[in-house]
């Protein structure tokens, strides 16, 4: 098992965990590049993340961010079952999510309706972060994690919040 940070947004137009927890996935914007289904399963991730990366830029015309969308993307595709996924809005953890097994990608934006449009799935359950029964969020960066990374922090605090949570 892993411990991931997986960053949603709210009120920018983008997802928002609520939104995540309704769809029952995980998952990163790009909604442009569509289907990714060709290039997996990821047997170079250095190719496949210079790949990404070259897309966005050409489908983006020449956009660039602080985010690296090859290793967030890479990142997403490297959740296994029973991974626990720290999902955030900026700075505040708001809840936990828990993959199940025989997780499959799926590009979810055939009617423009996601901007988080790269997904895993299944996700068997939610757990929203209450500090009465967990304690304290744990802390991010100062603007909160970019887009998926693995938590480095100590993750029996997770695994134990977990089991704490309703």
């Amino acid at each position: 098992m892993a411990i991931w940070w997986l960053a949603t947004s709210k009120n920018e137009g983008h997802c928002s965990y609520n939104e995540l927890k309704y769809r029952k996935i995980l998952a990163q914007g790009w909604p442009a590049l569509g289907d990714l289904s060709a290039l997996l399963p990821v047997k170079d991730e250095v190719n496949f993340k210079k790949i990404i990366n070259e897309l966005v830029e050409y489908v983006y015309n020449g956009w660039k961010e602080p985010r690296d969308p090859g290793r967030v993307i890479l990142n997403l595709l490297k959740f296994r079952e029973n991974d626990l996924v720290l999902c955030t809005e900026g700075v505040s953890v708001k809840g936990i999510a828990k993959l199940g097994a025989d997780l499959k990608y799926r590009y979810d934006n055939g009617a423009g309706l996601y901007e988080y449009a790269q997904t895993i799935y299944p996700v068997t359950e939610w757990k929203d972060w209450d500090v009465g029964l967990a304690g304290p969020r744990p802390p991010t960066k100062a603007r909160g994690p970019a887009g998926i990374n693995r938590y480095g922090g100590v993750e029996s605090v997770i695994s134990d919040a977990w089991g704490k949570l309703i």
